[in-house]
């Protein structure tokens, strides 16, 4: 109804509409409305606001009192769970009706199994959420029709009879899924992955991933496109799906989400009462891989005894394989902690649980811990190859499994990692320092080939040249014959330099201390008489000193 400006707002308008979303009539004065609408212009949006929120809630009334129908119940339930139906949160038991419209969630480290009408069951991880849009089921019509929204979580689902006689359509935040029979596992987070699981008589199926506007198939997920391994990944409804491996936590609850359904399938086939030959849909209770056992092929459940051995021993499968699990999950705890030896014999002893019955038994978990052994004994292999890689200084081997080890989830990878860092530095200055040696003994030998046995190799150039220089003996013999041609006995010695200069150093000569100058007499002048009489008084003395030294002799 268009609004009008309030004087001119037709009562019986509003009447019209009050009625047409109420299922019966109101009581209302219409003198007093028009009274309030006349007195003041700006109370007609409250009021108007005010009479529809009042015909809303009736209608709303009205429909909850009006019986849904059931279209599935709660099968299995480990932890808990919960259903918004309405304006009320429900927590869930075994054996609750799920209502079309309802939101079902489960709690932390809970788990959910939900079987339709149809017999699509579906089984939820902790902290999942979906919301049951529609479904609609006739066993004998052609027009079933089936819509589920996946929000967030981890899905496991096998679908029923709507698939191949209806419209089974499961939407997620990126993409729909088009169906028609098989074991999809869808995990809603940040990014949608898509993957798929072989059922219980081993075989895996396909479905279809459709573009959300337009309904075109943009990928096909089956065992040719994703493995085992690998898995479908999308991040919005724009974008094209890629193939990316699985991870080890993935590969690790492949089994654990497997055995939740199949547990769910197990307990939905027990209370229906079906018979183990009706197909993969209806294998018998506990049967992993689709073989019951010899025997019990035409027992249904209740009819003697032989049902009974049949159940004992699928309880026996179903708890080897449960104990298989527990020691694949700590064997993968070891893995990380880098506890190879003690992982690689939990899974020794999980193959031998599974090697106790039929193959298959355990669905794919034998061909993961085959898996499992094959990667720690990759482990194994690199780790002794790293510490003969150290020991023989290996620098190739080296590198290539500091590459690998970088990139292990290992926790024990980096202590290793650091022990090649380490053995790489010291395996590269050892070549080093043995090419430089090397190349020093090359050029010695050249350089006493062409320049004398006196002569070494000098300094060796970053370019891998080299001069050649004399030995410091060649060179000190050299500067004392040059010194002493030059300066012969003058030489005292010589000092020689690391750089090959040398200095001759010479012996000084001593220098006569002179003596101060006496003035010079002036010459006299001799007179004769004077020199005559002095020569003859020294004559005089000399005889007499003669007649002194002679004997004198007498004769008595």
């Amino acid at each position: 109804m268009r609004h009008r400006h309030p004087q001119q707002l037709d009562l019986a308008q509003c009447d019209t509409f009050l009625l047409a979303h109420s299922p019966r009539p109101l009581p209302r004065n219409k003198h007093l409305v028009m009274a309030v609408l006349n007195y003041n212009n700006t109370v007609w949006p409250l009021i108007h606001a005010l009479l529809i929120l009042i015909a809303l809630s009736i209608f709303s009334v009205a429909q909850a009192q009006t019986p849904a129908q059931a279209v599935g119940q709660v099968e299995t339930l480990r932890g808990t769970a919960t259903a918004i139906r309405g304006s009320n949160n429900l927590n869930l038991r075994v054996g609750d009706p799920i209502l079309s419209g309802d939101s079902v969630e489960t709690g932390q480290a809970s788990t959910l199994g939900i079987t339709f009408l149809d017999q699509t069951v579906f089984s939820l991880a902790a902290n999942a959420k979906m919301v049951i849009n529609d479904l609609v089921y006739n066993p004998q019509g052609s027009s079933n029709n089936m819509a589920i929204k996946l929000v967030q979580g981890t899905f496991v689902f096998l679908a029923g009879r709507i698939a191949p006689t209806g419209n089974m359509i499961i939407d997620t935040p990126v993409a729909q899924i088009g169906i028609r029979g098989t074991l999809p596992w869808i995990t809603v987070g940040n990014a949608t992955s898509f993957t798929i699981l072989s059922e219980r008589d081993g075989k895996t199926g396909e479905y279809f991933l459709l573009q959300k506007a337009t309904g075109n198939v943009i990928g096909t997920v089956n065992l040719s496109t994703v493995g085992t391994r690998q898995k479908l990944v999308m991040n919005s409804p724009t974008d094209v799906p890629r193939t990316v491996d699985k991870t080890p936590e993935e590969l690790a609850a492949e089994q654990r989400f497997r055995d939740q359904i199949f547990d769910t399938l197990n307990v939905r086939d027990t209370r229906l009462g079906i018979a183990p030959d009706q197909g993969n849909q209806n294998p018998p209770p506990g049967d992993r891989g689709g073989n019951p056992p010899p025997g019990d092929q035409g027992s249904a459940p209740g009819s003697g005894p032989s049902n009974t051995a049949l159940i004992d021993q699928a309880n026996a499968i179903v708890a080897a394989c449960a104990q298989a699990q527990a020691k694949i999950d700590r064997a993968l705890q070891h893995y990380y902690q880098g506890n190879n030896p003690q992982s690689q014999q939990l899974l020794l002893e999980a193959r031998n649980d599974i090697n106790r019955w039929p193959p298959q038994s355990c669905g794919n978990l034998l061909e993961r811990v085959s898996g499992g052994l094959q990667t720690i004994g990759q482990a194994l292999d690199d780790e002794r190859r790293a510490q003969s890689a150290i020991n023989s200084c290996n620098e190739n081997e080296i590198n290539r499994l500091r590459g690998k080890f970088a990139s292990s989830r290992q926790s024990n990878a980096r202590i290793i990692l650091s022990r090649l860092d380490a053995a790489a530095r010291q395996c590269a200055n050892r070549r080093l320092q043995r090419e430089r040696a090397e190349a020093k003994s090359r050029a010695n030998a050249w350089c006493r080939a062409n320049k004398g046995r006196g002569s070494v190799a000098g300094r060796i150039r970053a370019n891998g040249t080299f001069s050649c220089v004399y030995t410091r003996k060649e060179r000190s013999r050299q500067a004392w014959a040059q010194c002493r041609r030059q300066y012969g006995n003058r030489l005292s010695t010589v000092k020689i330099y690391n750089s090959g200069r040398y200095r001759c150093i010479v012996r000084q000569r001593q220098a006569r201390p002179q003596q101060p100058r006496q003035p010079q007499q002036p010459q006299q002048q001799h007179n004769p008489t004077t020199s005559a009489a002095v020569i003859g008084g020294i004559l005089g003395i000399f005889r007499g000193l003669d007649k002194k030294e002679r004997p004198s002799y007498h004769n008595d």
